[in-house]
Formats: structure tokens, sequence, C-alpha cells
């Protein structure tokens, strides 16, 4: 996949992150992979940070730091209420799936990380299910400074 399918497929506003949309489309490359593998998904880190305490914070928090996919708990002592409750659901519809769950999401790799740009309530909820699950992920690779994606603040590349 090339950068302009990425953005017409992804840049419509599904991906709610600050991404720099122009830098991506000038800087950036798309790599394609696919997985089915739960350790795979587990490392996936998501754009939910905890403060030193474990609670939910903001990515601009001092001291925040990235959960991964395996990390995730639903307590709503820790999670936003809607964002445990949206999790929780989709944690029963994948547990009672039939089928294989496959997640198409979008990603920024960094320094070996995949940060995932989209699709963090469905890959934890895939996770926290056990359900037999399939990744396609699009990882975009480019700069690494926090003005093209505020987050990559957190990784060093």
């Amino acid at each position: 996949m090339d950068v302009s399918a990425f953005v017409r497929l992804f840049g419509g506003g599904d991906i709610r992150v600050k991404l720099d949309w122009q830098r991506v489309a000038e800087e950036c490359v798309v790599e394609e992979r696919f997985t089915c593998s739960r350790e795979e998904l587990g490392q996936l880190c998501t754009v939910w940070y905890v403060d030193e305490f474990g609670r939910d914070a903001g990515y601009d928090y001092e001291g925040a730091r990235p959960l991964r996919v395996s990390e995730v708990e639903i307590t709503e002592a820790t999670w936003p209420p809607a964002r445990a409750s949206m999790i929780a659901a989709l944690r029963r519809d994948y547990a009672s799936a039939d089928s294989t769950v496959t997640l198409t999401l979008p990603a920024y790799l960094v320094g070996g990380e995949v940060v995932l740009l989209d699709g963090n309530h469905r890959a934890a909820a895939a996770y926290l299910a056990e359900a037999d699950t399939c990744l396609r992920l699009y990882l975009l690779s480019g700069p690494t400074d926090s003005e093209v994606l505020p987050d990559l603040g957190h990784y060093s590349s």
C-alpha cells in the first residue's frame, strides 16, 4: 500500500490522534504486516497512558507511560467509564465469535515499537477475550519527532 492509499483508507476521521497528515503524505512509507500471534497483539503500544499510580493520564502528563495492549485492564477505578464499557462490550462480542476475529489497524513504527493510531479498544478487547485473532497492520514509517505525532515523544528511535 502506498501512503496515498493509507490516507484514503484511514484519513477520513477514524484516526483521532494528533497525526500531521501533511507530513505523513510527504515523508512516510507504509509497510503491511499480517499476523495471528497473540504475543504480537499484546505487544502493540496503545495511545493510552497511565501515571505513576496506574491511573489514566494524558500523553502530555509528566511521567505518563504508554500501555501495551497486554497491560490493559478494564476497571472503572483506572479508566473513564465510557472506555471501560466499550472494551467490555467488544470483549463479550469477541469471546462469543464463531470465527477468527480479524482487525485491520493503522499504526506508526518507531524505534522497533508499533504504536496503534486507531483500534485501541478493539485490540484490547480481543486480547482480553483471548479470542482467536489475526491482525492486518498498516505501519507508517517516517519521522520520529513529536511534531508528526505527539505520542512519539514517549519512544526513542
